[in-house]
């Protein structure tokens, strides 16, 4: 376990990583409230996305130390309601709460087992633009969780260019998991999924969007965001999708240089009939490898995505989306695009 004096450099570090991406998602120090933002006494913050249950299919990024069998982690999984051995998360919307539930490995997230937000926890809000079509509000909320000393907090991202998801980010960077062994960095992918028996069943279809996430080395020299344009063509009358990343690029988070990754690609790919949890509707869904120049799965990570449909006419996919090298290096993040 690190001390408080091994972990901070790492963690001012990965907190620029954050900031790269998510301007302002936690403006407070040391476990404090929320500074700055929307007041929320003039915004509803719960109004964004209408009420009810939803699951997601969701990535993360880990990031140790150099002492560590694995320093650094990644990974991706569907959106299961069990949760169980994948990145899923349930959100529960209520008219005054959040309640998020995520029970997958490795306990050092938060924990989020059935954790609520009330209305009142709600923290500040922020516009993040980006130029592949992902920009979003986010809203920002957290509380205190007494029985084991720690700040929880989490930011709901509202998609200026979809309607028919959202999307759910979280870590356990500040200083309240100070003694964390490993930070992690989270983005779960929730919404109004395409039924299975509502995708067309004839013609052709191209989505357009963006990507984003997290790579690293593994020996934790370089941590980089990634960046990227997302393109997949369907074909109704086959049931298939194909397509991938172009594009990419990454950015180091210490130096600020950007360089070019390799294109990712997935291969054609059925699309499929998924139950994702109990109750039996059957939802459009697609799993697929992932492959481009030098990527190949480890002993920790693959290359692999998973995408779902939504909006009632298959308006919009989204997903997660992981990779790695065959020296351990690796990344994962999430993924929009739409007709």
């Amino acid at each position: 376990m690190r001390t408080e004096q091994d972990t901070l450099p790492l963690k001012d570090k990965l907190f620029r990583i954050l900031s790269s991406i998510f301007v302002a998602l936690f403006l407070y120090s040391c476990g404090g409230g929320g500074g700055g933002g929307t007041s929320t006494s003039s915004v509803n913050a719960l109004a964004w996305i209408p009420q009810g249950t939803y699951h997601g299919t969701g990535s993360h990024f880990g990031v140790g130390n150099t002492g560590m069998v694995a320093p650094l982690t990644s990974g991706a999984g569907p959106a299961y309601g069990n949760n169980t051995g994948y990145d899923s998360m349930k959100v529960i919307l209520s008219s005054s709460s959040i309640t998020v539930d995520y029970e997958d490995w490795p306990k050092e997230t938060q924990e989020f087992d059935n954790w609520s937000f009330a209305f009142t926890d709600f923290s500040s809000s922020s516009v993040v633009s980006d130029s592949n079509t992902l920009t979003s509000t986010n809203y920002v909320y957290q509380n205190y969780d007494s029985a084991n000393g720690k700040t929880k907090s989490i930011t709901v991202m509202v998609p200026s260019n979809y309607a028919n998801q959202f999307w759910v980010y979280w870590d356990n960077t500040h200083s309240d998991y100070a003694n964390d062994s490993r930070y992690y960095y989270h983005v779960n992918v929730l919404g109004n999924y395409t039924l299975y028996s509502a995708i067309p069943t004839s013609g052709t279809a191209t989505y357009n969007g963006g990507m984003e996430g997290y790579y690293g080395y593994d020996d934790l020299s370089s941590l980089f965001t990634v960046n990227g344009t997302a393109t997949f063509n369907v074909n109704w009358t086959a049931k298939t999708i194909a397509g991938g990343f172009t594009g990419v690029t990454i950015t180091n988070n210490s130096s600020g240089a950007v360089s070019n990754f390799t294109n990712i690609s997935m291969a054609s790919t059925e699309i499929e009939s998924d139950v994702m949890y109990s109750g039996g509707t059957q939802y459009a869904y697609f799993n697929q490898d992932l492959t481009g120049s030098g990527l190949s799965d480890s002993y920790y990570s693959d290359n692999e995505i998973f995408g779902y449909f939504y909006g009632t006419n298959a308006d919009e996919i989204a997903g997660t989306w992981e990779i790695a090298t065959s020296s351990n290096n690796n990344g994962a993040g999430y993924f929009a695009a739409k007709k």
